[in-house]
Formats: structure tokens, C-alpha cells, sequence
């Protein structure tokens, strides 16, 4: 049975990763819905420094940098965590950050040469710093959708998942359900939630109020927790 949707996409959470599914789904021409707990979209995204690490990319060969790999990047990556990781993920992110990156540059983002360096313990320049940092990764993707059809709703918490018949089909927030063919978590961390740090990351947690975190306040891991509401609804 055919049910009719408020929108054809509800994004949850409005950092890079948030913004980007929207981007992406707008670029297609969906409805997009996007739902911020914040007051305002960029979440831990635009407090951070910016860098995108990718291999094989436009800016590099301005950069004199020629025949870096997506191989070359997932053996340092891999190497550096003792492959401790899991291995087809990793891959994935290395083959597809090249293209990511093109992506963000091509619809404004600022890159610079001279931002161009080696991250970490690498010997390679991987480390693409945005202009402006992460707050000039927002603003970018804010940009590309200020004329898009995106609705945006701020101060705003997904109290649930809608689900019907085994199926998720849209979001309840404030109490009311709003429909959608397709719905995408994308809230961030953990890092402003003491209990889920004493409980995931416990030698961060056993500092108190000495761990170092950077990051919006939101970031409660409250996304984690929205599937396990599915039961009964």
C-alpha cells in the first residue's frame, strides 16, 4: 500500500556528514527535511579544523604531487592502526575520498595549496585544510543548498523513529510524525554524553571533567538510540 510522505528524504543531524546527504539528495531533486537539535546547522563539523584527507586529487597535482594512490593511502592508514580496523571499510573510504573531495571542491568549498600538508606521522601531503576550516566546509555545503528545495528545523530533537510494518517511514519530533520515503541518521558523537563516555570510552571518562573534548554540546549519541525505539511503535 502506497503511503503518502511529507518529504522524500529526512536528514537527522546538520554537520558535514548531515549536510552532505542533503546536498546529495537535493542535487537529485528530492524534498529534503532536515532536523538540527542545535540552534543553528554546522554542528561539531564547523568547529573542527577542516581537513579532508584523500589521495589522488586535483589539488595534489597542482601541488606537483603526482601518482598518489587510494592503495597507497589505505596501507598507511591501515599500518598506522596496527590493522586493527576493519579492512573493507577503510578500503571503501580511501577509494571514494579522491571523489568526495572533488565534490566539495566543485560546489565551492575553498582548498588552497598552501593548506596542503602531511597529516599525522605521513609522509605524503594527504592533508587537505579547508579555507576557513570546517566552518568553510558548512558554509560551502550551506550555500550550495540555500536554493534547493531543503527545509530546515532547528532547537529540535527526533524524539523516534516512525516505523510501520517493520519499516522506517519518517521521523516523530515534538510529538508529531512526519513522513518520508527515506530517512538518514546522521548525528555525530558521543562526546557531550558523560554515561555513553563511561561506558564506550572509559579512559577518556575516568578524567571527569578534565577530558578534552571539542565538539557542539548536542552531540549526545542519541542517534544510536533511535533504532532500538522501534519496538511497539
Amino acid at each position: 500500500m502506497s503511503r503518502v510522505v511529507d518529504y522524500d528524504v529526512i536528514v537527522i543531524g546538520t554537520g558535514a556528514a548531515g549536510l552532505s546527504a542533503a546536498a546529495l539528495a537535493a542535487e537529485g531533486g528530492a524534498n529534503v527535511l532536515m532536523v538540527e537539535a542545535a540552534d543553528r546547522t554546522g554542528g561539531s563539523s564547523a568547529l573542527s579544523g577542516g581537513v579532508f584527507y584523500a589521495a589522488g586529487t586535483s589539488l595534489q597535482r597542482e601541488a606537483g604531487i603526482a601518482g598518489d594512490t587510494a592503495q597507497a593511502m589505505f596501507h598507511y592508514y591501515m599500518t598506522l592502526n596496527q590493522y586493527k580496523l576493519e579492512p573493507a571499510l577503510v578500503r571503501t573510504f580511501c577509494e571514494r575520498a579522491a571523489e568526495a573531495f572533488e565534490w566539495l571542491r566543485g560546489m565551492g568549498v575553498g582548498f588552497t595549496v598552501e593548506n596542503l600538508y602531511a597529516s599525522g606521522v605521513d609522509k605524503v601531503r594527504r592533508g587537505h585544510r579547508a579555507t576557513d576550516g570546517g566552518a568553510g566546509i558548512v558554509a560551502g555545503l550551506e550555500g550550495f543548498l540555500s536554493d534547493k528545495n531543503v527545509d530546515t528545523v532547528l532547537g529540535t530533537r527526533v524524539e523516534r523513529l516512525l516505523v510501520e510494518e517493520g519499516r522506517v517511514h519518517g521521523i516523530v519530533a515534538d510529538g508529531e510524525p512526519v513522513r518520508s520515503a527515506a530517512t538518514v541518521i546522521a548525528t555525530g558523537g558521543f562526546g557531550a554524553n558523560p554515561e555513553l563516555l563511561a561506558r564506550l570510552y572509559p579512559d577518556a571518562a575516568r578524567h571527569g571533567d578534565l577530558h578534552w573534548y571539542i565538539g557542539a554540546p548536542t552531540c549526545r549519541g542519541m542517534g544510536s538510540a533511535l533504532p532500538r525505539r522501534w519496538r511497539g511503535n
